[in-house]
């Protein structure tokens, strides 16, 4: 494994999960991950095999279904960094690294951490572990966000013409954002997956963004 990357305390949590198994993650009684998810993000993930990206990086570790996938089907060729803000999940983090050595874990927030470089592809998968009932966006303020926080970091990381992909679980049509353009988006049917407030799913979103010059 390569070295691993430590932020201050200020920028990383330690968590006391409901749930904190193999199989599922539970924070505050909301669904932060499960395995039901494996097929879509295999499906989702399955359109960058074999296209010899070099560097990767991966927002958020959780159970590690999809950091599997990536080393399993997209096999990044220089480097796999991922990035993961909670303490317990980042030891498990650092156990994955052991057996896949291009993997470089770092503990901390991917909005203060200082990059070194700049990716060909970004897997943007965070939980926002700090947000309160209350404060649960609306279809609305959910695509704001894509078009803001997300996008200004997917801006500054990636090379021209790097992929920027997120998962976009049931019928919300993936926006258009600025400086981007969306590729091969179209809804597709998968085994029914649990959604953060445990209610199943059985429709998500294929498609990702490119970098424009």
């Amino acid at each position: 494994m390569s070295d691993s990357f430590l932020c201050t305390a200020e920028e990383v949590l330690s968590l006391n999960f409901d749930e904190k198994t193999s199989s599922k993650l539970v924070y505050k009684s909301k669904v932060v991950m499960s395995v039901t998810e494996r097929p879509y993000l295999r499906m989702l993930l399955s359109q960058f095999e074999n296209m010899c990206l070099r560097r990767v990086l991966e927002v958020g570790f959780g159970l590690g279904i999809s950091a599997e996938i990536i080393q399993k089907t997209i096999r990044p060729i220089e480097t796999h960094d991922i990035i993961e803000i909670e303490s317990s999940l980042f030891q498990d983090l650092c156990e994955f690294g052991l057996r896949y050595p291009i993997v470089r874990p770092i503990h901390g927030n991917c909005y203060t951490y200082d990059f070194r470089g700049e990716y060909d592809f970004l897997f943007f998968d965070p939980y926002d572990y700090m947000i309160s009932d209350e404060e649960y966006m609306d279809e609305n303020e959910l695509m704001g966000f894509y078009q803001t926080e997300e996008v200004a970091l997917a801006s500054r990381l990636l090379n021209n013409g790097g992929i920027l992909c997120h998962p976009f679980f049931g019928d919300v049509n993936m926006p258009e954002i600025s400086g981007f353009e969306l590729q091969h988006c179209h809804s597709a049917k998968v085994p029914a997956f649990l959604l953060w407030d445990g209610t199943e799913c059985e429709t998500a979103q294929i498609g990702y963004y490119v970098k424009q010059d």
